[in-house]
């Protein structure tokens, strides 16, 4: 009974990670929990950050820099917060005696429209500031961001 039990959690987390693509961002490891999401965007705003002096900022880039920072802090405890319940969800229908894989896939999807509705919010922020941009501004983002996903195809490379 014990072995049944471990099959049968393992398919369902095999079910709901083949098609729970929700938190992986382009570049990203595919098994991107809120965490590991937060700390992937972490690593590009700190690559941004060490930047930030020579990028020049007018005083109405500065003011869009600073509310996508603030857009992204929010979107982290937002995913956070949906992690949480959908964990707490997952758990309770564990519980049942035969295992609900329709309800599991609503749950999943549910999620998932959460957090690509955050997501566009964020990426709503992030592209207004990158339009304010001038051009030498862009190219120094560009060259930043596009050396960032060089390091993590490398570290996924190995």
């Amino acid at each position: 009974m014990r072995h049944f039990k471990k099959t049968i959690a393992l398919c369902t987390v095999m079910f709901l990670a083949c098609g729970s693509t929700a938190y992986a961002a382009p570049g990203a490891p595919n098994n991107a929990t809120p965490a590991a999401q937060e700390q992937h965007n972490d690593g590009m705003l700190h690559n941004l950050d060490k930047i930030h002096a020579q990028l020049k900022l007018t005083t109405d880039q500065e003011q869009q820099w600073q509310a996508t920072q603030a857009a992204m802090d929010s979107a982290g405890q937002q995913e956070r917060a949906i992690f949480t319940q959908y964990q707490q969800q997952f758990q309770t229908l564990m519980q049942a005696p035969v295992l609900d894989l329709q309800a599991l896939d609503t749950i999943r999807e549910h999620v998932g429209d959460q957090l690509r509705q955050v997501h566009g919010q964020t990426q709503t922020v992030w592209l207004k500031w990158y339009n304010s941009l001038d051009l030498t501004q862009k190219t120094l983002v560009s060259t930043t961001l596009k050396a960032k996903w060089q390091q993590i195809k490398a570290r996924a490379a190995k």
